[in-house]
């Protein structure tokens, strides 16, 4: 798909006529999007540079650089989205993404962020990234970004169904679309480094593990917050839908 072709006229008149509180919802839908794709893709090149010169890696690089295009796309796509819909200059869409995002998904990016530093660091071993491919593909583009659209979608919470934005619905539907195969290549790569690697599973995990003891830290601060931290995540997910609770069960 082209998401450079994308029609976006409907969405734009359509976003002009609602009302400041919906502009506002749809910012904060926005923020939280074009804050994950930024980073995946500010990391996917890296990913690809670290996978050892030799032909047995060869296939996998070619299945990887199709995803880093990908990836390029998802965003400048976003950045359509900002410029032609939501009237935000190109070399603001960054800063205006951080003030709508909400401050539960930067917990995660900041944890995802410092992992990549670790693992992609130089004279890395193999089994780093390896471990990099299982965090990016699996944890936070199956886990975190499908629970995150099925939230979205909950409870006739679908606002780009609601406010009438066609265009922002067929550049994220197909956005999903090319993360189940971006998901595919790092099952197939995990599969390798559990059949590589004595040690893979249980390293795997132990990184499991780190995210499930986040995910309970951010429950517990949640409840103890009293009401703060969901009146912070209604903002961006709609008020009938327990979208703190979905994410870290899953």
């Amino acid at each position: 798909w082209d998401a450079y072709s994308i029609d976006l006229s409907t969405d734009a008149e359509s976003f002009r006529g609602l009302p400041r509180r919906q502009q506002e919802a749809i910012k904060r839908v926005f923020g939280t999007i074009y804050r994950a794709e930024s980073i995946v893709d500010d990391w996917m090149d890296r990913i690809v540079a670290a996978l050892p010169q030799e032909p047995r890696f060869e296939a996998m690089r070619a299945a990887l650089m199709t995803q880093e295009h990908d990836e390029r796309m998802h965003r400048g796509s976003l950045l359509r989205i900002a410029t032609e819909v939501l009237g935000i200059p190109a070399d603001d869409v960054d800063r205006v993404a951080r003030k709508y995002n909400n401050f539960v998904a930067e917990i995660g990016f900041d944890q995802f962020e410092r992992q990549m530093l670790h693992l992609l660091r130089p004279n890395r071993p193999l089994e780093d990234v390896y471990t990099a491919i299982f965090i990016y593909g699996v944890i936070s583009e199956d886990v975190v970004a499908n629970s995150d659209v099925v939230i979205r979608r909950a409870k006739g919470n679908a606002l780009y169904d609601l406010y009438h934005l066609p265009g922002m619905k067929e550049g994220q539907t197909n956005v999903r679309r090319d993360e189940g195969r971006h998901v595919r290549i790092a099952v197939l790569a995990t599969h390798h480094f559990i059949e590589q690697f004595e040690d893979a599973a249980e390293r795997l995990l132990s990184v499991c593990r780190e995210y499930m003891d986040l995910a309970d830290r951010l429950v517990r601060r949640a409840k103890e917050s009293h009401g703060l931290i969901d009146a912070h995540l209604a903002e961006s997910y709609g008020p009938d839908v327990d979208s703190l609770y979905f994410t870290m069960l899953n």
